[in-house]
């Protein structure tokens, strides 16, 4: 980790404890180090990704299911469980190879959760 990130985890996480940058329920404050932008009720990533990739499946639709959850497991694990939603993030990208009984998926997308009414 390079020292300029460490510094920003370091200011991040003293900025959480104290309050001024709040976390709510499982989140880990990760999400602060992002420059953030507000779309109606949804709150998301201004230019960060997050990419998926799935294990060899039979069909199409498995291996993109496959692929939608290695997106959500990472993106769980760095922000909370709120982030983690592939039905709110934003930008989403599929991209698929291989042929019928042995395709990979790959999906890209911007992360966001829906904001509490």
């Amino acid at each position: 980790m390079c020292v300029k990130s460490l510094i920003a985890l370091v200011a991040v996480s003293a900025l959480s404890i104290s309050g001024i940058v709040p976390t709510y329920a499982d989140e880990t404050g990760f999400i602060n180090l992002h420059q953030l932008r507000r779309y109606g009720n949804y709150l998301c990533t201004a230019t960060h990704e997050h990419t998926g990739n799935g294990t060899v499946q039979k069909n199409r639709k498995l291996a993109i299911r496959s692929a939608v959850r290695s997106w959500s497991d990472f993106t769980v694990w760095e922000y909370g469980s709120d982030w983690g939603k592939w039905k709110y993030a934003r930008d989403k990208g599929v991209m698929c190879n291989g042929n019928r009984g042995s395709i990979t998926c790959s999906v890209v997308a911007r992360p966001c959760k829906l904001l509490r009414r």
